[in-house]
């Protein structure tokens, strides 16, 4: 045994807790390591997008559209500035891409489910409401519902509502 009683240590032994804590440090500054280049490494390939002057450093491009007239108005010059698409930053570590041009949105909604991730961040907060769902599922689960769910939205079958859907939109547009 080591004494470091000078210290006011007292008996210092290799004991299971300090190791525990080493192994547990160890484990949490690997994560943060890990974490600290993979957000380089998206930052990097995020590079080649443009992005609007941001608010700050901290807050990023939040604030800068109101849900008012004058924020859409915002929003209407910005997809005139950056016509195909922007970077948008929520926060200083949170990046979003928003494409405007059909050649850049035609191949994300044709890839299938398992090409394009879901956004966790956003979704994992609706999952307590709205469960696992066609919305909330990825992979073969969502491939599964959704072979149960396209024939309800045949063309055919639909054919029959378009006067309802047309007689609730001139609805909808008059009041």
């Amino acid at each position: 045994m080591l004494s470091l009683s000078w210290l006011g240590l007292g008996q210092v032994a290799a004991s299971p807790w300090l190791l525990l804590l080493l192994v547990g440090v160890s484990w949490l500054l690997a994560r943060v390591l890990a974490w600290s280049y993979s957000f380089y490494d998206t930052c990097c390939r995020l590079r080649c997008f443009p992005q609007p002057p941001k608010q700050s450093w901290f807050w990023g491009h939040l604030g800068l559209v109101h849900p008012t007239e004058q924020g859409l108005r915002v929003l209407i010059q910005l997809v005139a500035a950056y016509s195909q698409g922007f970077l948008w930053w929520m926060g200083p570590i949170y990046p979003i891409l928003r494409f405007f041009h059909p050649k850049f949105v035609a191949p994300l909604l044709q890839a299938p489910a398992t090409i394009v991730p879901r956004d966790t961040f956003f979704y994992r907060f609706l999952r307590p409401w709205l469960g696992d769902g066609l919305l909330l599922t990825a992979g073969d689960k969502w491939s599964h519902h959704r072979r149960l769910l396209t024939p309800a939205f045949h063309f055919e079958i639909l054919k029959s509502y378009v006067k309802i859907f047309n007689k609730s939109a001139h609805i909808m547009h008059v009041s």
